[in-house]
């Protein structure tokens, strides 16, 4: 995967680089004649404090004429792979401090409401358009050292004491997570295959949330170690749709509505003392979607405007 140094130089020898405006603005929310696909809250969020810094995309997925024409009064069914690599290099000797990633599959079943517009998801309710959360990243996980294990008490120890051992190892633990003194690069390569459901004759066992209280194995070890208390991708997407972990067979169906892909590569650079951290993002030409609304109800929003590069990415 290449670093933030390298994407530069790659940059600078290449006249295909551009930069993305970052003051697009985003469409109106109860419009029905946008895009195909929107990126949420018109471009992607980043924010950074003291230690850390969060990076949050999204994007907006409705259906073109072309599909619903082939859906008819089916029902859809929208599998979408979204595959997540990192790497993490010391500033100094530039060692690699830890690489990592995960390989998810999910499922959506589009429906069309009276009005012919697809029925939303309850969390993210903006009729006409399903949500797909692409990378909520906190770079506090980035480097492996796992969740906050406070000591217990000591037999005979008083509580200040304790305190004072707790409130050490908590610091040291700061000291083991940070962002600073790093650098590195998130890479995001995803895919949508639209499918009617009907013509799927598939025995995928797939995943729901409400799944999770009750697994075992293999696949409570698996979401034990995607877990935000240690895992630096959060788990929007698993949170609320059927998922897997594994390739299902529905996904070389080859009667598949339309294809679409994502790839996107987060670059930072947290080696100069006393400095925030610089981040710049790369995207292929004209492949990230044009600007759309926030979530309804949602103000939120990255504190910081990050740069976004397009360059030639071959497919």
């Amino acid at each position: 995967m290449m670093i933030y140094f390298q994407m530069l130089v790659f940059c600078f020898f290449m006249s295909a680089c551009s930069s993305v405006q970052t003051n697009r603005k985003p469409t109106d929310v109860n419009s029905t004649a946008n895009a195909l696909y929107e990126t949420v809250n018109a471009l992607p969020q980043f924010a950074d404090g003291e230690d850390h810094f969060l990076f949050y995309w999204a994007i907006w997925r409705g259906l073109s004429e072309q599909e619903k024409g082939v859906l008819g009064d089916a029902e859809g069914a929208l599998i979408s792979l979204r595959d997540i690599r990192w790497q993490v290099l010391d500033c100094q000797n530039g060692t690699e401090l830890n690489q990592d990633g995960e390989k998810i599959w999910y499922w959506d079943a589009i429906k069309l409401n009276s009005q012919g517009l697809v029925s939303p998801i309850k969390e993210a309710p903006r009729n006409g358009y399903r949500y797909f959360n692409m990378l909520n990243v906190n770079s506090q996980h980035l480097r492996g050292a796992g969740p906050f294990k406070a000591p217990k008490k000591q037999r005979g120890e008083k509580m200040e004491e304790w305190d004072k051992r707790r409130h050490r190892a908590f610091l040291e633990w700061l000291k083991q997570s940070t962002a600073k003194n790093t650098k590195g690069s998130i890479g995001v390569e995803a895919e949508h295959r639209l499918f009617s459901k009907q013509i799927l004759n598939s025995q995928d066992a797939w995943v729901h949330p409400q799944d999770y209280p009750k697994l075992t194995g293999d696949l409570l070890e698996k979401i034990t170690r995607y877990s935000p208390s240690r895992w630096p991708i959060f788990f929007d997407e698993r949170a609320h749709k059927p998922h897997l972990f594994s390739e299902p067979k529905s996904w070389q169906d080859p009667h598949v509505i339309s294809q679409n892909q994502f790839r996107m590569k987060l670059a930072w650079d947290w080696c100069e003392p006393n400095q925030p951290v610089k981040v710049e993002v790369f995207v292929p030409k004209g492949e990230l979607p044009p600007p759309g609304p926030n979530r309804p109800g949602r103000t939120d929003s990255g504190k910081n405007h990050v740069k976004i590069t397009e360059i030639d990415w071959p497919r």
